[in-house]
């Protein structure tokens, strides 16, 4: 029986020395392992003597064929390692735009990411500490969730699966207060010859 020590899911590139093992137990004669791209599907020998090489690019079934003397070769059960393709930030646009308060802002979209996405916001600047938006969870921000009465900085985190999430550019939206007019006084007369 083939067994799998270690998690079943591993993000796109990683390393050897953190990628999961199959063992064989109960097992009589000599083994090669294999591995395939579907359930069930064709088998191509792939390295490893006691476990497999694991592919880390490539989401895999593998198991072990056991041949014994001149007889049939067996194989064991299958078991799947899928990868994760990791997390892209995508492009953010607009990336920054300048409106007078209480102007509606323009949405700031998402496009090209992989994984799901979280939205952030910051008062200070884009390497300031951002918070989550709540429930801002989609591949934009509509103008009534852009603040327009004071400059903020917006990025989206992007995670897909298990892969470490990245965040994309930041988008300031700078906020113009209105002008002030002032008075106006007059010194001396009013009226001149």
């Amino acid at each position: 029986t083939a067994t799998l020590s270690g998690t079943s899911t591993i993000c796109y590139g990683t390393l050897s020395g953190s990628l999961p093992s199959i063992n064989l137990t109960g097992n009589t004669g000599l083994v090669q392992w294999q591995s395939s791209t579907s359930l069930g599907g064709v088998y191509t020998n792939t390295a490893g003597t006691t476990s497999p090489v694991i592919d880390n690019g490539n989401s895999k079934y593998y198991r072990a064929l056991v041949t014994s003397g001149v007889c049939a070769s067996i194989p064991s059960n299958e078991l799947l390692v899928s990868v994760d393709q990791p997390s892209a930030p995508g492009n953010i646009s607009p990336s920054t735009q300048d409106i007078c308060i209480g102007n509606t802002p323009t949405p700031i979209s998402l496009t090209d990411y992989v994984g799901s996405i979280q939205w952030q916001s910051s008062t200070t600047n884009s390497a300031g500490t951002f918070t989550n938006m709540v429930g801002e969870t989609n591949n934009g921000l509509v103008a009534s969730s852009i603040d327009n009465s004071n400059t903020k900085y917006y990025q989206a985190i992007v995670k897909n699966g298990v892969c470490p999430a990245t965040p994309s550019i930041v988008a300031a939206v700078n906020i113009s207060q209105l002008p002030v007019p002032g008075n106006i006084s007059l010194t001396g007369n009013s009226t001149v010859c």
